[in-house]
């Protein structure tokens, strides 16, 4: 695992330099728009633009259900009032005057993200979204750890891009079509392979450091709350929503391969209905299976199609009885020294499969294992 420092350092310069291009970016937008509106395109068809950028940029947040925590009396476990102070309290501790706003949101994972831009006048852009299952799941000083770990993001640990994307999304648009006009491109099929050149750069730019953020926002909720209580919010978090996605893979195989008794317009229900059966300390896949299919076929196993259950029996993290001792999906101090020794373990003998599924599922975030395991290599500068 890397240094702390080093990556701190390391991630320090990338932002500066990734601010450093945003403003040039910034710069270039305004000389296309002007150039554009010189040469001839209406005031009204550049303002239409730019609401159309804005609304691909920040639609999805914007149009996301959410609710404002004061209009909640209790959200899952927690009363609004208890949410309120482990808010406040946590805010206290990090005392800065900038405050995101807070919202809570009904997910199919549990979830927790910040937005922020210099669009400061619209709320939901600098926000903290909770989703409502992490308030029935985690205890209090795992939600902490979570809250701190997204406050680390929100203060300090975000790329530049990730922040303010508007003005990288105007870019990936007008600088093609101004390269499609200056080069006397004839063909529509070749202004679609320019920006789709320049939104794949465009991502890149927000993902370039992704992973470094997440660790450092890591380190920052276990120097704030305890290493011990991010590495259990972490562990319940990805859990949780790993059996969420087996229920909802082995729900859409199962009816696939039985249309004739099952059907997609009761997925929702069938779903709804499984999450709150099947606890996440629910591991055991067999176990899990045949719950859902219990319920499926009220407890029939006439003329059940086959399924192939080998993918379902991938966890993150495996052998758990190595080290969760009381089994309760949680780490104490005790059992602590044994999750490390399990997971570097694992680290020296994993498969070329397992690599290709840490590849494939760990686009965003470190898988569960490196993130503990970067703590645990450098909690050296925790204060414990």
């Amino acid at each position: 695992m890397e240094d702390y420092a080093e990556l701190l350092t390391k991630n320090t310069r990338t932002n500066r330099m990734n601010l450093l291009l945003q403003f040039t970016i910034i710069i270039v937008d305004i000389l296309l728009l002007g150039l554009f509106l010189k040469n001839g395109f209406e005031l009204f068809s550049i303002v239409f633009f730019l609401i159309l950028v804005f609304i691909s940029s920040y639609g999805n947040i914007l149009f996301l259900k959410k609710r404002r925590l004061e209009t909640f009396d209790a959200i899952g476990k927690y009363s609004s009032e208890e949410v309120r102070e482990i808010i406040g309290g946590i805010f206290a501790d990090i005392n800065k005057r900038e405050k995101p706003n807070i919202y809570i949101i009904s997910s199919s994972t549990v979830n927790a993200f910040v937005t922020e831009s210099i669009i400061k006048g619209i709320a939901p852009l600098n926000a903290l979204y909770l989703s409502e299952d992490l308030f029935t799941n985690l205890k209090t000083e795992e939600l902490k750890s979570v809250i701190y770990h997204e406050l680390g993001h929100y203060y300090y640990f975000m790329n530049p891009f990730s922040k303010n994307i508007l003005p990288l999304d105007i870019f990936s648009v007008l600088f093609p079509f101004f390269l499609f006009l200056i080069l006397g491109l004839k063909s529509i099929f070749s202004l679609f392979f320019l920006v789709f050149s320049f939104s794949a750069f465009v991502r890149y730019l927000t993902f370039k450091n992704i992973k470094d953020n997440e660790y450092l926002s890591d380190f920052f909720s276990a120097q704030k709350n305890g290493l011990l209580n991010i590495v259990n919010g972490l562990i319940v978090v990805s859990k949780i929503n790993e059996i969420d996605s087996k229920i909802v893979r082995y729900l859409a195989e199962r009816i696939t391969r039985d249309k004739q008794r099952l059907s997609f317009q009761d997925f929702d229900f069938y779903y709804e209905t499984l999450r709150k059966e099947i606890p996440y300390e629910f591991q055991n896949f067999d176990e899990i299976s045949q719950l859902i299919d219990d319920f499926l076929y009220d407890g029939s196993d006439e003329n059940i199609p086959e399924i192939d259950k080998e993918s379902y029996y991938y966890q993150e993290i495996d052998g758990w009885e190595k080290f969760d001792l009381n089994h309760d999906f949680r780490i104490s101090e005790e059992e602590y020294p044994l999750l490390i020794e399990t997971l570097i373990n694992s680290e020296l003998n994993e498969t070329a499969e397992q690599k290709v599924h840490d590849e494939r599922y760990n686009i965003t975030h470190p898988s569960l294992r490196n993130r503990i395991l970067f703590l645990e290599d450098n909690k050296e500068y925790l204060d414990i």
